[in-house]
Formats: structure tokens, sequence, C-alpha cells
């Protein structure tokens, strides 16, 4: 229930089940048995990705672990990405599921790479309550705010890193739309944007082609009035207003041509419609994306 590879290929059931036997009696709890956990699980990754973080829960200190896996067909829905997180506070399944539902719409439902979805993916979350802390139940219960909190920083550091790994990718871009109607209509334009690929194709070549960004806010299925947006592009320093309430603004662009060739561009639309806001991630569509997923079989 929990693997990738190539659609259609027989499931290797044997080879698990022979893995299953062998591995299980070499389960460690020595500091670096999650690092070798996070690099066995990877395919076309790079590198393995991983986090940990502790927190204080009702007076109690809490430990959260994670690791995943993922770099080719990511996108919204997840994708072909495996995410695994391991708590000892003490939480209902009920609420914890409901937790994961919520947090996976705003962290690995809003990353992107190819724009390819797959028939594989899963998160899972696991907490044994061994913090000692007494049971959440319910999101009024004291302590709650604080795992909920530490649970989407988790979840949205191993999203980022699936990003940051794109297969082919050289950028890694942060997509945020503001004021908004709706958090809904906001993810909505974000994931529109981010799964373009004239825009991804925009960032690869350092084109501040405004016009590819407001054609895919456009196609979000979301009511959208240009005439009242403002549009940013940049670095995480330095963000230039390059549409004013629809109207191209003039900027230098051989500044800007220098801001979009760092490792990390920021896209910002200002939608003027409300209050609501959201974040997601996605990469550049490079030639090497191209070359390496025309031979993926052979």
């Amino acid at each position: 229930m929990a693997s990738t590879g190539l659609i259609g290929e027989p499931f290797p059931t044997e080879d698990i089940v022979a893995g299953i036997r062998e591995n299980a009696p070499k389960l460690s709890a020595k500091s670096n048995a999650g690092s070798f956990a996070a690099n066995a699980i990877l395919t076309t990754d790079t590198f393995a990705k991983e986090g940990f973080l502790e927190c204080e829960v009702d007076g109690y200190e809490i430990n959260m672990g994670g690791i995943a896996k993922g770099s080719g067909m990511i996108h919204p829905n997840m994708a072909t990405m495996l995410a695994f997180i391991v708590t000892d506070v003490a939480i209902s399944p009920k609420l914890l599921q409901t937790t994961v539902s919520e947090l996976t719409k705003s962290t690995f439902n809003m990353i992107t790479v190819d724009g390819d979805s797959s028939t594989n993916d899963m998160v899972g979350v696991l907490a044994n309550g061994m913090a000692g802390n007494d049971e959440l139940k319910t999101k009024k219960d004291a302590g709650y705010d604080a795992f909920r909190s530490a649970l989407e920083d988790m979840m949205t550091h191993l999203a980022k890193l699936i990003v940051s790994d794109g297969e082919g990718a050289s950028k890694f871009v942060q997509y945020e739309v503001i004021n908004a109607k709706n958090e809904e209509a906001a993810r909505r334009f974000v994931r529109s944007i981010s799964s373009s690929s004239l825009v991804k194709a925009a960032m690869f070549g350092r084109d501040p082609n405004w016009g590819r960004i407001i054609c895919a806010a456009g196609n979000a299925g979301e009511e959208f009035d240009y005439t009242k947006a403002d549009l940013y592009l940049g670095d995480e320093q330095n963000q230039i207003k390059v549409l004013e309430k629809g109207v191209p603004q003039k900027y230098e662009k051989n500044y800007m041509k220098k801001l979009l060739r760092e490792a990390h561009i920021y896209v910002r639309l200002d939608m003027h419609a409300g209050k609501a806001k959201a974040k997601g991630w996605g990469t550049d569509l490079t030639t090497d994306y191209v070359m390496f997923n025309s031979i993926y079989t052979t």
C-alpha cells in the first residue's frame, strides 16, 4: 500500500515479502536509523527528504519525525509521492485523521513539478501516545493547536523538499495568492498558475511573461477580474510589481532578468477581492525534465 513504480507492471510481491522478512529484525532505535529509512525509499530522487521537530503540547514535550520521497509525477492531489510521519503525542485516531486530511490540502496538495498526478500516493501519520499528554479528542482540547501547527510545519517542510528535488528542475517557485474571496478559490488560483506548462517554461527562461500568469489564473474556474489584480515577480528579497489593477507597469528588464536567474523565485498575485490567501510551490519546466522522462523505461 506504499509503493511506486512503472504503471501496469506486476507488483513484486515475493520480493517485497522477502524484504520485510530480511529487514524486520534490523529495526533500530539508533539516531541514524531514520536517515537510513529516508534513503531506502528513494527512487528517482537525488537526496533524502527528512525532518524532525519538538514542541510542547499542554505542558508535555512531543517529538515528531518525518520522511518522504517524490521527484516526478508530482501535482496537486499529491501524486507519485510517499510521506511517513511519526509522533509520540496522544491523540484519537479520528481527530488525527481529520487533521491530516485538512492539512494535506494546504501542504502536499499545493505542490507541483510536472502537472501529472499518479495512481500511487500516500501520507501516513502514526502516533503512539508515549509523550504522556491527555489524549487529544477534540479541536478545543488544550494543546491541540500546538500539535496541529507542528504537524503543518512538518508536512510543509517535506512537501517543499519534494519540489526542490523535482526531476530536471533548476528553480523552486513559490506562488502566493492574497486577498481572494475565499481560501478554496485562492488555492485553485495557485494550483492553476503553478501547474501551467507555459508559466513553468517562462520561469525556466527567466521570462517575466505576466500574460501567461494572468491567463492561467483565468483558467482556474473561479471568478476573476484582472482589472483589480496586482502581480509581483522576483526573488525572496525583491519583488517587482509588473501589473497594477490589470495595467502593465514599467520596470528595468535587465534587473528583472537578474532576479529571475535566482534558484528561488516568488510570484505573488493580489486579487483585491477578499481576505483569503494561499501558497503553493512548483518548479520550472526544463529540457532536462523532457530528456529524463523520454527514456524512463529504457
